[in-house]
């Protein structure tokens, strides 16, 4: 797999980033018998996650009126109680402005929804997730 980056190996496989197209489920897949129900519980917690992102995300008014849209994915760091210990623009939308926000946003709606205590390792969670720009959403 050339998409895999080794710098972070000393994180369990159930912490691996989902791509866009979801692909990197299949590492956790060897691991553990109950995958399946694992991938369930972190696909409905990731669910909830964006749907409270929503809520406190900001279309920045300049990037709006230039029409600058992208995705930005963020890689951050979450305790059990939703706190986000950190975060870093891992893909860049390409405008800086985006970046910066998208950075702002999972700072700004903390707490997030606390995960299951069954994808916590040493009490926290890393996930990366896309933020997207897009116009047509107006979101």
């Amino acid at each position: 797999e050339t998409l895999h980056h080794p710098s972070k190996s000393s994180l369990p496989a159930a912490t691996a980033s989902t791509s866009l197209s979801g692909q990197s489920h299949e590492t956790a897949a060897a691991m553990n018998s109950d995958s399946l129900h694992m991938q369930q519980i972190k696909m409905n917690w990731r669910s909830r996650l964006q749907g409270h992102l929503i809520g406190f995300k900001r279309y920045p008014p300049i990037a709006k009126k230039q029409r600058q849209q992208g995705i930005a994915t963020i890689r951050f760091i979450v305790n059990q109680d939703g706190n986000v210990l950190s975060a870093q623009l891992v893909k860049s939308s390409g405008v800086a402005i985006l970046d910066r926000e998208a950075l702002a946003l999972i700072k700004r709606a903390q707490p997030l929804p606390k995960p299951p205590n069954e994808l916590l390792s040493h009490g926290q969670i890393t996930l990366a997730l896309p933020i997207g720009f897009d116009l047509k959403n107006k979101s």
